[in-house]
C-alpha cells in the first residue's frame, strides 16, 4: 500500500524542465563533479556514497544490474586504468518531477588502460538518461537507462562500442552496414 501511495505521489508531482541556473540543476551537476573526481582518484567509496541503495542500471542489451554489481564494474574499470586523462559529464537536459530529476547526460572518459596486454589510450562517449533522487543526504544516482554509445576509440582507432577489443580488427565503420545494404 505504501508503494502505491509513493508512486501516486510521484506521478502527481508537477514536472518541469530545469535550466542551469536552477538550484536543483546545480546540485545534480555538483554530484557529477564528485563522480568525475571519484573516477580520477579511483575512490570507490566516494562513488558508492553517490548511489542510492536501490540503484539500477539498464544496460545496452536490456540487462539490469543493481548497485553492488555497478560498483563491482567500476572497481574492475578502476583497476585496469593506468592513468586518467579526463572525465566529463555534461547535463544536456534535466527534468524535475517531485524528488526525482532525470538528466540526459553526455559522458566522455579518456584514459590509459590495460587492454589486450598493453597500456592503450581509450576514449569513450555515451549519452544516457540518469534519474537522481533527492534524499536528506543530497542527490543520489538512482537509475541509469537509455544508454546510447557515441564514438569509442582505442589508440585512436574507432572500435565498436560494447564489443571485445581485437587489435587486429579493422577500424569500426558504423555506416558500413547501411552502405552494403544499398541505403
Amino acid at each position: 500500500m505504501l508503494a502505491i501511495l509513493l508512486l501516486a505521489t510521484v506521478a502527481a508531482a508537477p514536472c518541469r524542465d530545469l535550466t542551469p541556473s536552477d538550484p536543483a540543476w546545480q546540485a545534480v551537476n555538483a554530484q557529477y563533479g564528485r563522480i568525475a573526481e571519484a573516477q580520477r582518484t579511483k575512490n570507490i567509496d566516494e562513488l558508492a556514497a553517490l548511489y542510492a541503495s536501490d540503484m539500477t542500471v539498464i544496460g545496452l542489451k536490456g540487462e539490469q544490474t543493481n548497485r553492488e554489481q555497478s560498483l563491482n564494474y567500476s572497481r574492475a574499470a578502476f583497476s585496469a586504468v593506468v592513468r586518467e586523462i579526463h572525465t566529463t559529464n555534461v547535463i544536456l537536459s534535466l527534468r524535475l518531477c517531485g524528488d526525482r530529476a532525470t538528466a540526459r547526460v553526455l559522458q566522455q572518459w579518456s584514459r590509459i588502460q590495460k587492454v589486450a596486454g598493453k597500456d592503450r589510450r581509450l576514449d569513450t562517449a555515451a549519452v544516457q538518461d540518469e534519474t537522481w533522487i533527492e534524499t536528506p543526504d543530497g542527490w543520489k544516482r538512482w537509475r541509469i537507462e537509455e544508454i546510447r554509445p557515441g564514438a569509442w576509440f582505442v589508440d585512436d582507432k574507432r572500435v565498436e562500442p560494447g564489443k571485445p577489443y581485437d587489435p587486429n580488427a579493422p577500424e569500426y565503420d558504423p555506416y558500413a552496414v547501411k552502405r552494403r545494404a544499398g541505403r
